[in-house]
């Protein structure tokens, strides 16, 4: 028999305005809880995406660069993990529980940067530090993770604007740019010339849900420069941008890219619809339990037998209840799953309430200028 608990969109960062992994010690407690079973019985603890946030994650000069390189990349580890020790400390704790047990990391699309070995080998003795040997319990299998009847997949695969080719995803370097670096999908062009600006002037505003409900808590100017500036960079960078710069292949934006992006953003359709492509993947295999995250929606459903469970995330997000006119807290969830090689034996999604509170209209523009909430 064996274990699998399954944790996603944690999304560590650097401890500055735009880290949103405010519950850290809610975090670590809840995976101290699971440490009697982990005792019991061979566990692996998978991190299924987005457990570090690299994407919000400035370098040590405070900037954020569009290429990913490995030196970069190794500089927010070191961020990181400067700003999150309690949960570097619960990992190792997890792995000396015994000799057997394994934390997987899951390629997601705020960690692309795992897919570089240097960033895999520096997070493994972040965690071990002098025990080395615990390292060999730490895996990285890339976008997916396969054990028997289980598939875990982040779901950044399933989802248009994140998509990336795995075995093309490291360009080489050119003249324009003479270091390695990750090819990523064009929409990070825009969230760090863009989008950033607003989410460090208004860190919290980004966490609530629906995103018609946070885009009303800000200023009427601001709302104005984000639907204007929106518009005006995608034009800007398919009409001018990608052919001033074009030896740089993240500024390439072929038609079929701009007329999807401008499709989803005049009919605001930013959701993801992944449920079918789920079940179409689930179907296809002999796979009894497939989980997935990504969308940061908490849900299991029965599909002819077989389960789809979304673990949800354990960033701060809050969901609008218009009952209170107000925005509560989400929910942390996380997949439990008792297996052995024939059978799925339980399968739970486990809900964690927080102890963050609730946040009214009145109160957006205060508590948007505050750097971190931590309760």
């Amino acid at each position: 028999m064996k274990l699998t608990l399954i944790f996603s969109d944690t999304e560590l960062g650097a401890g500055n305005r735009s880290d949103d992994f405010i519950e850290e010690d809610l975090f670590c407690n809840t995976v101290r809880s699971l440490f009697v079973e982990a005792k019991k019985q061979p566990t692996d603890l998978v991190f299924n995406g987005d457990t570090f946030d690299f994407v919000k994650c400035p370098t040590k000069d405070g900037h954020y660069h569009r290429h990913f390189t490995e030196k970069r990349s190794l500089e927010k580890v070191s961020l990181i993990k400067k700003a999150h020790p309690k949960s570097f400390k619960v990992f190792k704790d997890f792995l000396k529980l015994r000799s057997d047990n394994r934390i997987i990391f899951i390629y997601g699309n705020h960690d692309y940067d795992l897919v570089f070995e240097g960033v895999q080998v520096a997070i493994a003795r972040a965690i071990c530090g002098r025990e080395r040997k615990l390292e060999k319990q730490i895996f990285f299998p890339g976008f997916e993770f396969r054990d028997n009847l289980l598939f875990v997949e982040h779901g950044s695969q399933l989802d248009f604007y994140f998509k990336v080719h795995p075995k093309k995803f490291v360009h080489q370097g050119n003249h324009f740019f003479p270091e390695p670096f990750l090819k990523t999908p064009w929409g990070y062009n825009a969230l760090y010339e863009f989008y950033m600006e607003y989410k460090e002037r208004y860190p919290l505003v980004e966490r609530l849900l629906p995103r018609e409900y946070a885009a009303a808590a800000l200023p009427k100017k601001i709302r104005r420069e984000l639907v204007i500036g929106s518009i005006w960079y995608l034009f800007k960078s398919f009409f001018y941008t990608q052919f001033v710069e074009f030896n740089d292949p993240l500024r390439r934006f072929p038609f079929s890219t701009f007329t999807s992006y401008f499709s989803k953003m005049v009919r605001r359709d930013f959701h993801l619809h992944f449920l079918r492509k789920a079940r179409k993947k689930l179907k296809r295999s002999n796979y009894q339990v497939y989980s997935v995250g990504h969308n940061h929606t908490g849900t299991m459903l029965n599909f002819n037998g077989k389960i789809i469970i979304n673990t949800g995330a354990w960033r701060d997000e809050y969901l609008y209840n218009p009952e209170i006119d107000a925005f509560l807290p989400k929910m942390k969830s996380y997949g439990y799953v008792l297996h052995d090689a024939k059978k799925i034996h339980a399968v739970e999604l486990r809900e964690v309430s927080g102890k963050q509170e609730a946040i009214f209209f009145e109160d957006i523009n205060e508590k948007t200028a505050m750097s971190m909430r931590f309760v």
